[in-house]
């Protein structure tokens, strides 16, 4: 509902084909001409190609302000300047009702 609130925390890991790859990560929100990102720069991987990095302690806010939020898909987007290998754990959703 609007003025509902999420956290979520996504579990994923990340090898690189190249030592010192520069991750990106984004959730893709809204659809048509109201589509809007939430990103971040996630982490310069620096020690070593070919080895598994693994991102699954930090957690993302998200507050359902409008209907281009609430009733439209999150996509969420991983970019590595790179080629590499993702694996997807899967994610983890508390939804707060009304705020918190």
């Amino acid at each position: 509902s609007l003025g509902d609130d999420f956290i979520i925390r996504n579990d994923f890991k990340v090898s690189p084909n190249v030592n010192n790859a520069l991750l990106e990560f984004r959730y893709e929100l809204g659809t048509g001409a109201g589509i809007y990102h939430l990103e971040t720069i996630v982490d310069r991987l620096d020690d070593g190609s070919g080895r598994y990095y693994p991102f699954s302690l930090t957690s993302d806010y998200i507050y359902m302000g409008d209907t281009n939020t609430l009733n439209n898909p999150i996509s969420l987007q991983v970019k590595l300047n790179t080629g590499g290998t993702l694996i997807n754990a899967g994610s983890v959703i508390k939804v707060f009702k009304g705020g918190h």
